[in-house]
């Protein structure tokens, strides 16, 4: 088995694989539910990046372009099937160089999720994957994500802060990716009152693709991803259910 992919529910029929990314720190472990809410529609593959879970004893990447490069030749090795992503926070910066990679290859996805990171056109927020430890943990606080009993505890955080922080300087130290716009279909999802990715900050992913976008709001902060779980799930499941063909009615008959 391919150490970058967990499939947590096998679903090999299902026209076309969802690769679902995690935000800074995260892991597969968060769409181990999605599967069961996506059968029929996508076989949901979540991505696993180094530095956590079953990877823990790999390092963490800090750099874009390597990430990418390792992520999309594991992709690329994969049986060729249509294919969507689906990023959240870093996960959606990182899922946007990813199809721009294989979108150049000639395998660009049907669909883009971005969710609660803001286009990369928009204005960077201060960077924080320099951050000092008690300052990093403050910042993960504020944003509210990772649980007390992990930032409270040393040995928890020297599990996860290493992850945490590299994932942060993959996007705070990425370029925008080179050449023209994707071509795909982009919906982007955002919270409220998210402080990092407001909807206005998330409208700058308007400009990513010459395709259709769409801007989908929750009324939740930053990690509406598990404020509103089944909610979010229902509008990706929405937007792969291929929308039935409107019946054409038959012209009425003339009377002779």
């Amino acid at each position: 088995m391919n150490p970058w992919f967990r499939i947590h529910q096998r679903d090999p029929e299902a026209p076309m694989r969802l690769y679902c990314l995690p935000y800074a720190g995260g892991s597969a472990s968060l769409y181990r539910g999605w599967g069961a809410g996506l059968t029929g529609v996508a076989e949901v593959v979540a991505v696993q990046l180094p530095g956590r879970e079953n990877r823990i004893g790999e390092p963490p990447v800090a750099a874009m372009s390597t990430l990418v490069d390792r992520l999309t030749r594991a992709m690329r090795a994969e049986p060729a099937r249509p294919y969507a992503l689906f990023g959240y926070s870093m996960g959606a910066r990182v899922a946007h160089h990813v199809a721009h990679v294989l979108s150049a290859a000639g395998r660009p996805p049907e669909r883009l999720f971005v969710a609660a990171s803001p286009g990369p056109a928009a204005p960077p927020g201060p960077a924080a994957h320099h951050l000092s430890e008690p300052d990093l943990i403050a910042h993960l606080r504020r944003l509210g994500g990772t649980p007390d009993e992990v930032l409270d505890s040393a040995e928890l955080r020297r599990l996860v802060l290493p992850a945490v922080r590299a994932d942060l300087a993959v996007v705070e130290t990425a370029a925008r990716p080179a050449g023209p716009p994707l071509s795909c279909p982009v919906h982007a999802f955002a919270g409220r009152t998210d402080p990092e990715a407001s909807p206005d900050r998330m409208a700058a992913w308007d400009v990513e693709t010459s395709g259709d976008f769409v801007l989908d709001t929750f009324d939740a902060g930053h990690f509406f991803v598990h404020a509103d779980p089944a909610g979010l799930l229902a509008r990706v499941r929405a937007c792969l259910v291929p929308v039935p063909a409107r019946p054409v009615a038959a012209p009425a008959a003339v009377a002779a």
